[in-house]
């Protein structure tokens, strides 16, 4: 017998795998035993960038709902718009300022709510800011914070669920639980 049929024999007399084959099995069952704590943690990752999503839009969209924040003006600057898998985004992005033709408080800036259909580049309409990361609000829109609040309670429902099932699915002593009782 060769060294090397010695050395892939195993107590039962069945012979393992070797090469590429071997190699293969253990990353499949090392991926086997890490699936469900990789899949979970993910699955918290995204829970909470949808809650922290939610509520970060959450109290300047219901600020602007209310009239609170600096009045002034966004200016269209440049329509984009984004291709993917089944979808097409388009928005304006612009700057906002004081006065219209005044210099702009905040650049890059999108604006929520319905702009006007004619809109063209360097056309001004009312706005507020009410210190959201990235928008400027229309004035008197009443149902902006609908969407931020949707996403927070999704969210956070998420969050919760994810919770949920790390408690359910394993047992207390083993992942994440390494206690020994």
């Amino acid at each position: 017998m060769s060294r090397n049929e010695t050395s892939r024999g195993h107590a039962s007399g069945l012979s393992s795998p070797a090469g590429p084959a071997r190699f293969s099995a253990f990353f499949r069952d090392r991926w086997r035993a890490a699936r469900v704590p990789v899949s979970v943690g993910l699955c918290m990752v995204f829970s909470v960038l949808i809650l922290l999503g939610g509520a970060l839009n959450l109290g300047p969209s219901i600020s602007a709902a209310q009239g609170h924040g600096t009045h002034g003006y966004y200016t269209a600057r440049r329509f984009t718009c984004f291709d993917g898998y089944r979808s097409h985004y388009c928005e304006w992005k612009g700057d906002f300022a004081s006065k219209p033709g005044g210099p702009a408080r905040r650049t890059d800036v999108e604006f929520k709510g319905h702009l006007p259909a004619n809109i063209h580049e360097g056309e001004a309409v009312p706005a507020v800011d009410t210190g959201a990361p990235s928008e400027v609000f229309e004035p008197g829109n009443r149902y902006s914070w609908l969407f931020a609040l949707a996403l927070t309670v999704f969210g956070g429902l998420f969050v919760l669920a994810t919770a949920g099932l790390i408690v359910m699915r394993f047992k207390w002593g083993s992942w994440p639980f390494p206690v020994n009782r």
